[in-house]
């Protein structure tokens, strides 16, 4: 079960190995996640500065919308990533 679990920026670095056609999705995977990585860095830096902070509903809305395309690209490199290690393996044989 565990080796079918691939995270978000593994899918993305293989479609830089599927070929330029994947690379774009690749790059966008990536800033993707480097956005909400910062997003929550942001969340937990005003929380620690200010015990009172509570995220406004903008935060919030922004939040939930760059989750769902983060996992969106993510589901939608895995089929490349998947299809690329398979190649790789039957030109390893």
């Amino acid at each position: 079960m565990l080796k079918d679990v691939q995270l978000n920026w593994l899918s993305a670095a293989r479609c830089f190995a599927a070929g330029p056609a994947y690379s774009t999705l690749g790059i966008f995977c990536i800033i993707c996640g480097v956005f909400c990585g910062m997003q929550l860095l942001a969340a937990m830096t005003e929380r620690g500065a200010d015990l009172n902070w509570r995220p406004g509903i903008n935060f919030k809305i922004v939040a939930v919308i760059v989750v769902v395309i983060t996992l969106c690209s993510g589901y939608m490199a895995r089929p490349v990533a998947q299809s690329c290690a398979a190649s790789a393996q039957k030109e390893s044989k």
